[in-house]
């Protein structure tokens, strides 16, 4: 297995998503949305963080996207899909005391091209960055693939919601690997 620490920097704003309970039913949808837009971002122990899934989720899109040929016409893909950890959240540097509320109208639904549409209230995080480890446990990944593939993981996929990856334009980031150790 090999261990590497990445170093996530932000290009722009990330938007987090985190789900939020159900509203009561003598409360409108609104002013539910109003009351907590705060608790859809992430945050343990008074800091921000984004999940590890998230990041192996970000990866693994990012492998497939570059469709780096391995032999033939077989990729990476596979091998990120399956042989990629991210055991732990990334904390970022940024603080709960610095996230801003952004209203986007969007698809009631949560759906892409939906017909009715809502005013939702998201957590926005103008800088942030963070490093988290990722474990390479297909230790077959080249150093250089998975090099390319976590420098592209800001610019192809980003995190959060309305990210690139999802036809949004949120998300960004710059990747610096800090170290792999076999």
């Amino acid at each position: 297995m090999i261990v590497t620490r990445l170093r996530l920097t932000s290009t722009n704003p990330m938007l987090q998503g985190k789900a939020i309970p159900p509203k009561p039913e003598n409360v409108s949808d609104d002013e539910w949305d109003k009351q907590n837009w705060k608790n859809r971002a992430h945050i343990r122990d008074d800091k921000l963080f984004v999940p590890g899934g998230a990041i192996r989720q970000c990866i693994s899109a990012t492998a497939a996207y570059l469709s780096i040929k391995k032999k033939g016409i077989s990729t990476w893909t596979k091998h990120f899909d399956r042989g990629i950890l991210v055991p732990n959240a990334m904390v970022l540097d940024a603080s709960p005391d610095d996230i801003e509320c952004v209203s986007l109208f969007i698809p009631s639904d949560g759906k892409r091209g939906g017909g009715r549409r809502v005013w939702r209230r998201f957590p926005a995080i103008n800088k942030w960055s963070g490093e988290v480890d990722v474990y390479v446990i297909d230790t077959s990944i080249p150093k250089e693939v998975f090099i390319r593939v976590a420098t592209g993981m800001g610019m192809f996929s980003g995190l959060g919601s309305m990210r690139v990856g999802n036809g949004g334009e949120g998300g960004m980031f710059d990747t610096e690997v800090l170290s792999w150790v076999d």
